[in-house]
């Protein structure tokens, strides 16, 4: 069984996050907040669109990866949607032991922030659980801690 996801409330992500999930709208757009900068180009070359349910890695100039998460049209955002794209990072991550996201940058006034920081730790730690006693790579290294 998984050990449990430490998750941290921070304006900033950290410095040591191996992976940043970035919040990305319908037609390729970011909000304000989104945290980093996206090759928003290459992306539309990949057929990354920003649809909800769509995910794209790419490597930052650091060294991390960054994590483009589709969301859809910004008033169509629901909790669900927040917490499906949450799943969808820790899916991405792979073998990182530490992430951060800015989702709650896409929030939009009509939700709850509180409501959306919550399905975004449920996304998260459901999209974390791995069942290993039977599995031969049960000691592959899992997401220790995310930041929103």
């Amino acid at each position: 069984m998984s050990e449990a996801i430490r998750f941290v409330a921070n304006r900033n992500a950290p410095a040591d996050a191996e992976v940043l999930g970035v919040p990305v709208f319908s037609g390729r757009r970011l909000p304000a907040g989104a945290g980093a900068e996206l090759d928003l180009e290459f992306l539309g070359r990949r057929n990354f669109e920003g649809k909800a349910g769509q995910t794209h890695a790419l490597l930052a100039d650091d060294g991390t990866t960054l994590v483009a998460l589709g969301l859809g049209e910004p008033e169509a955002l629901t909790i669900d949607g927040l917490r499906r794209a949450a799943a969808a990072l820790v899916g991405a991550a792979g073998t990182a032991r530490t992430a951060a996201t800015t989702l709650l940058a896409a929030v939009p006034a009509s939700l709850d922030a509180r409501a959306a920081a919550q399905a975004i730790a449920e996304g998260a730690a459901l999209a974390s659980y791995r069942f290993t006693t039977y599995k031969s790579d049960r000691d592959r290294p899992a997401l220790e801690s995310l930041t929103v």
